[in-house]
């Protein structure tokens, strides 16, 4: 999810003068922003693929623990609203208008956070 992140909140980052990953991977890699973009994304998909290999073993996961009834139950939940989190996570990110090129020219480096413009400000 932070990977997702990264990638999507970039121009905002850019924008507001932010550390993002991927500046970082163009620093410490001497890779153009192109070439970040694509090896943070390469990054993510990777973590998603291994998620979803694990999530897949999860009935035998909880066969060599010994696990049965609640246990067995409560891993599943456990596994699944990870599964409905990182969902949640991508959706946000590409979907509501919080990031973006559009957002990105709104906020600016004296520009209040995201959390201000809505009327919250943090303690």
């Amino acid at each position: 999810m932070v990977l997702v992140n990264e990638v999507t909140g970039l121009e905002k980052d850019e924008a507001r003068g932010e550390p993002n990953l991927v500046q970082l991977v163009m620093a410490e890699q001497g890779r153009s922003r192109d070439s970040a973009i694509r090896y943070v994304i390469a990054t993510a998909d990777e973590h998603l693929r291994a998620f979803l290999d694990l999530h897949q073993g999860t009935a035998g996961f909880c066969d060599r623990l010994g696990l049965s009834g609640g246990g067995r139950e409560a891993v599943h939940h456990h596994v699944d609203n990870l599964r409905d989190m990182i969902a949640g996570n991508y959706y946000v990110h590409t979907s509501v208008g919080r990031y973006g090129p559009a957002a990105s020219a709104r906020i600016g480096p004296d520009a209040p956070g995201l959390l201000g413009q809505d009327g919250i400000t943090p303690s």
